[in-house]
């Protein structure tokens, strides 16, 4: 449509659109950041836990847990993060996505993560993805799941459905960047329960957060669908505190 280019060329001349990284112009058509800051962004590498995904110093042979993994009792198989949340540009990313409203950054967010589920995931078989569920008063407040839009390259790709109502957050908990490593384990106990337990049992399930910090949260969801009687949970994120 003729007018479609249009009105877009003319939102550049009255209200030109920046990457909110480094400032520079783009599209009013594009997600507000530039391909040169999206190839920048710090990724995570080999050598790391084989259990959690946290990046070593030596290479990390054991198949058992490092001093990263969750403080209780791990209810994943594995854990794999894409991105650095040590990186500033990443994290200015995800709370443009999160608290700024900017759900267009949700489309090259969620490439970089389907790569990382290319890579790390490309064998594996899964059933359905289950994204972390947000309180329905910050669902309300935010009128999206960002988990949801981050796992949608993957339901794509892999033709996996996303089951936003398995699991639901039955109580509201306070921001895990906010605490320390014990109150992060404490904060997210029964913080989750199963809404739909019949659909669960002997499935296999991708579960998908924008960042993975102590891992309290990702295993509290991944016991949720383990203790419902899921066949296998693995854990995927975006972002990962290092």
């Amino acid at each position: 449509m003729v007018l479609r280019p249009l009105f877009h060329a003319l939102l550049d001349l009255i209200y030109p659109s920046t990457c909110i990284v480094c400032g520079v112009s783009v599209s009013s058509e594009k997600p507000p950041v530039c391909s040169n800051c999206l190839d920048r962004l710090e990724v995570i590498k080999e050598p790391i836990c084989h259990r959690c995904g946290y990046p070593q110093d030596i290479l990390f042979s054991s198949l058992g847990a490092c001093r990263h993994c969750p403080a209780e009792k791990i209810h994943f198989h594995t854990a794999r993060s894409i991105l650095s949340y040590a990186d500033t540009n990443v994290r200015v990313l995800i709370h443009g996505l999160k608290y700024h409203f900017l759900t267009r950054l949700a489309d090259p967010l969620s490439e970089i993560l389907l790569e990382g589920f290319k890579r790390d995931f490309g064998n594996a078989h899964f059933d359905a993805i289950a994204p972390v569920p947000l309180h329905k008063k910050r669902q309300r407040e935010r009128e999206f799941n960002q988990s949801t839009l981050l796992g949608k390259r993957i339901s794509q790709f892999a033709n996996l459905p996303i089951y936003e109502d398995l699991v639901t957050r039955i109580r509201k908990t306070v921001p895990q960047t906010s605490l320390d490593p014990m109150q992060r384990q404490t904060n997210v106990v029964g913080a989750f329960a199963a809404a739909r337990p019949e659909r669960i049992a002997d499935l296999s399930f991708l579960v998908i957060d924008d960042v993975y910090t102590t891992g309290s949260t990702v295993n509290e969801v991944c016991a949720t669908l383990k203790n419902n009687g899921a066949a296998r949970v693995d854990v995927l994120t975006l972002a990962r505190a290092v």
